[in-house]
This record gives structure tokens, sequence and C-alpha cells, in this order.
């Protein structure tokens, strides 16, 4: 019987493991930091293949692709730096949407004939 290569401890993420993650700001679990993806993203402009790349991370190119076109360029700080703006622009857009939401209550209790 062959076996998975899904049921090794060595691809599973959190505490049993040892491996850890992170939440991300829309709620995804998150393996790798920014500066981990600033670190791949540099190896590849060192000159390693994408598919070497992402054998050796465990990530799939799609993946590879989409960091790239988000950090591409940037140092560790600037990545950083981007990460907690996007996340204060989430914690921001929240606030206002529940502004509106009392906006909207208060507008339709006193539009209300009693």
């Amino acid at each position: 019987m062959l076996a998975s290569p899904y049921a090794s401890t060595e691809n599973q993420i959190g505490p049993a493991s040892g491996k850890s993650f992170r939440i991300n700001s829309v709620g995804f679990c998150s393996r790798f930091t920014e500066d981990q993806i600033v670190g791949i993203l540099k190896e590849q402009e060192a000159g390693i293949a994408v598919a070497e790349l992402c054998r050796r991370h465990g990530v799939r190119s799609p993946t590879f692709y989409k960091w790239k076109a988000k950090y591409g360029g940037l140092e560790v700080s600037e990545a950083r730096k981007l990460k907690a703006l996007e996340d204060e622009n989430a914690k921001l857009k929240r606030m206002v949407a529940d502004a509106m939401l009392d906006n909207v209550a208060l507008k339709d209790l006193l539009g209300k004939k009693w």
C-alpha cells in the first residue's frame, strides 16, 4: 500500500508539527511572513526556476505569481509597511460600514411616525 504524502507529519501545519501559521487580514491562514515571501522572490531574481522554488517551499505557481505581483521589487521593510497599511485600511473600511449601518438605522427610526 502506498503511503499518502498528506499522512505524514512533515506536511502538517500547526502546533503538533512545530510549524506555525498566522491569520491574515482577510481571515485566511498564511504560512509565510512578508520576510519569507520577499526572500523567496529574491531567490527567483537570483536565477532559480519558479518550478524549483515552488517545489522547495511547498507553494503553487499561481501563489508565487500573486506574491510577485504584490511584493515584487519590495524590500522587507517596505513589505511590512504595505501589510500594516492593508490591515489599517481593512479596519477603517469596517468602521465606515458600521457607521453607515448606524446612519441608516437612525434614519429609519426618525422617519417613522409614532
